[in-house]
């Protein structure tokens, strides 16, 4: 923490709270930065040049930096610190917010390795007298301890001595939870007070801007492109840094990435060195290509460097053996070393994003594929017991399913993506980009190598949940393997058995059989006109299973509702309700109702309640299926609560929430009403008494949310006055 013996903290303008010891040692997990930082110290300018060299590098920017840039005063020292384009904006949004409410949250979209940690650094060291400013550096796994130090920050000083606290906070799935514990706590503390508690700058890595982001009044989106005015303040910083380091400014690999436009030719002309061998490879050779793995699909992230020391095995420093840097020759100048914010362990990485991105595909070519790094990496750097901090790491290169724009991938990381503003059709990617990447690139045996390292990371990590989810997901879509999906789907779902999202891995697993038996077109859901030997027991059989695995998900999803959920580091705990198991039910139930339709018209007398299930499997001779009626009879009435939820979700929800839908979602589930809800009166009903009723379900107008809708249908005035007149009977 950037400190003195009696550190200051910004409160009226013009004016500090010094603050002692107890309140300093009470604030663990948050990195402060007081507004008299090192203001009272004398400067080791070896120390300052050696964390300017480090910055220049590619290592992440410290306190130091920006206070050496704006003391130094030399006929070397001519130009002040880069500000990117978004300073400007980003310092008035923090201001407008200063006026707002009690929490807030400014986004700092940033594509990786463009510099937005360092923009974001820049912006709280320039406003440490203006508001408290802190780094969350610290673990994760405590939202309300987090949250009881921000409240500290805030208060500290007494009562007339507040002042907003600006967080930079870079793991966007904390977010909400965090806004919500902050918000308890100030309510448990019974806080009045007329200002902002917090500012939450959320600085989150894209590699993709989504369309949508460019709409949002609190975002600041940072792109790896340079402005021309950008262009101009990096040209002039080259010439000052070449008069004061000659020998050393060649290999600033993250200066000179981003001078050079982030210009994929420099990237290869720099790891043009590498001699890559398959067989035989030295540790240090090993090692690299663990950090260009994880950086390159985890960018922003770290190894411990004991950990680098201990793989790398003795003589250890300690011990009267050469550094780590020199053991790391001829690779030293594309891996950076910096300290943590703990003090603790230094962190390992490489220079930049590309140059990581760059190693990965030299050694692809030589034959070390990226499934072989991944799975040495988990079993010969990772060990037997797996440090806590890696554990995110290898969720985020496994798991995570980023957006990507759909065009070819390129050797140069999607430059063309990462840097051009206009944008081609945006999607979620259907696994991790390393998964992706192995799947693509690695020939004949791509799928087995991709399940090899899921099915490893599975087995390694007992209780994770999301591997075998993973797993058993590239299982049903891949390979189609359906019954080894529904082991590993089942696997993970005893593994975290309340978790709503981990649930719904089992009904897509279920579901995706059913289609593949009818050969579902999936991108529309129409069941084709011949159906093949499947009969109609076996579709039963199949559905009632998934319809079961969706209504396991959809309780699941009900209980995570104001629940009080422990964040584990890892999982993203989701503020809106996942309505998955509810859509789900309502997907298989539109393929059973297609698909017994098409073997037997008479089907949709029966599934609507408009014949007995009884006489019509007499009449066919299949009592067989009589097993099934209970399923059958009940499919009516759930279709239609489900439905009626949807009618209700889809009126009042935010516009940004039904964004997030798939295109198909209102179709599905109005296209499910209307065939078992819309069309006829169930057999139960007293006919004379429910035609008006019934004529309201057809129009999807049965209650408030339905009425709402129809105005978005376009509806004239005559349809209208046709509801009223229904409404009124």
């Amino acid at each position: 923490m950037a400190h003195n013996k009696d550190s200051s903290l910004s409160n009226a303008p013009g004016c500090e709270s010094y603050v002692g010891s107890e309140t300093r040692d009470s604030i663990s997990l948050l990195d402060v930065l007081y507004a008299d930082a090192f203001e009272k110290e004398d400067i080791d300018s070896a120390i300052a040049k050696k964390t300017e060299v480090d910055f220049y590098s590619g290592a992440p920017p410290q306190w130091l930096n920006f206070c050496w840039a704006g003391r130094a005063t030399s006929a070397d020292k001519t130009t002040p610190f880069i500000k990117r384009d978004g300073y400007t904006e980003l310092m008035k949004n923090i201001n407008k917010q200063c006026k707002g409410d009690l929490t807030s949250t400014i986004k700092l979209l940033h594509q990786p390795g463009s510099g937005g940690t360092t923009l974001a650094k820049q912006v709280l060291w320039d406003m440490r007298k203006t508001l408290r400013c802190a780094v969350l550096t610290g673990p994760t796994s405590d939202i309300t301890a987090i949250a009881k130090e921000v409240i500290l920050l805030f208060t500290a000083g007494g009562q007339g001595h507040q002042k907003t606290v600006l967080l930079l906070l870079e793991d966007d799935r904390i977010l909400e939870n965090l806004q919500d514990a902050i918000i308890k706590e100030i309510a448990k503390r019974n806080i009045v007070t007329h200002r902002p508690v917090v500012i939450i700058l959320n600085c989150v890595r894209k590699a993709v801007i989504k369309q949508e982001d460019h709409n949002k009044s609190r975002h600041v989106i940072l792109r790896a492109e340079l402005s021309e005015a950008e262009k101009q303040q990096f040209e002039e910083k080259q010439i000052e840094i070449s008069r004061s380091y000659s020998n050393e400014h060649k290999q600033f690999h993250g200066f000179n990435i981003m001078r050079e436009n982030f210009s994929g030719d420099y990237v290869k002309e720099t790891c043009a060195f590498l001699d890559v061998r398959k067989k035989r490879r030295p540790k240090k050779s090993q090692l690299l290509s663990f950090l260009s793995l994880v950086n390159a699909y985890v960018p922003g992230s770290h190894l411990l460097e004991s950990q680098c020391q201990a793989f790398l095995g003795p003589p250890d420093p300690i011990y009267g053996g050469p550094s780590f840097e020199q053991r790391m020759e001829p690779f030293t100048h594309l891996i950076v070393t910096f300290p943590s914010q703990q003090g603790q362990d230094k962190h390992v990485r490489m220079a930049h994003p590309l140059i990581a991105q760059q190693c990965v595909e030299l050694l692809a070519t030589a034959g070390v594929t990226r499934s072989d790094t991944a799975r040495n990496f988990l079993t010969d750097f990772c060990g037997e017991e797996v440090q806590q901090h890696l554990m995110p790491v290898i969720k985020d290169m496994l798991t995570k399913r980023e957006i990507t724009v759909d065009v070819k991938q390129s050797a140069e990381w999607k430059r063309d993506m990462l840097t051009k503003g206009e944008m081609r059709e945006e999607r979620k990617g259907k696994f991790s980009r390393l998964i992706q990447d192995i799947e693509n690139t690695e020939g004949k045996e791509s799928k087995s190598m991709c399940v090899s390292v899921l099915q490893l990371a599975s087995e390694k990590f007992k209780q994770n949940p999301f591997f075998p989810k993973a797993l058993a997901r590239f299982f049903y879509i891949e390979t189609r393997a359906y019954s080894k999906a529904e082991k590993w789907a089942k696997i993970a779902k005893d593994r975290d058995p309340n978790n709503s999202f981990v649930a719904d891995t089992l009904g897509q697993v279920y579901k995706n059989h059913l289609m593949s038996r009818m050969k579902v077109e999936q991108s529309s859901f129409r069941v084709p006109k011949q159906l093949g030997s499947i009969s109609a027991q076996e579709i039963l059989q199949l559905s009632t299973m998934a319809f079961e695995a969706f209504k396991d998900e959809e309780r699941a999803a009900e209980n995570e509702q104001g629940a009080e959920m422990q964040y584990d580091g890892m999982t993203k705990v989701s503020h809106i309700y996942n309505n998955r198991g509810l859509f789900g039910y309502l997907q298989v139930a539109n393929i059973v109702f297609d698909s017994l339709v098409s073997l037997d018209k008479n089907w949709q007398k029966v599934l609507t309640m408009e014949i007995s299930a009884d006489s019509f499997f007499i009449s066919i001779g299949q009592k067989k299926l009589f097993k099934y009626k209970p399923l059958i009879i009940s499919l009516r009435d759930e279709v239609e609560r489900k439905c009626e939820f949807f009618d209700g979700y889809l009126t009042y929800s935010k516009p940004n929430i039904k964004e997030n839908e798939p295109h198909y979602f209102q179709t599905d589930v109005k296209n499910c009403y209307r065939k078992y809800v819309g069309t006829c009166t169930p057999i139960h009903s007293e006919s004379a008494i429910d035609v008006p009723l019934q004529k309201l379900k057809e129009e999807m107008a049965i209650a408030f949310p339905g009425l709402l809708c129809c105005l978005d249908k376009g509806y004239d005035e005559s349809n209208l006055r046709r509801i009223t007149t229904l409404w009124g009977k």
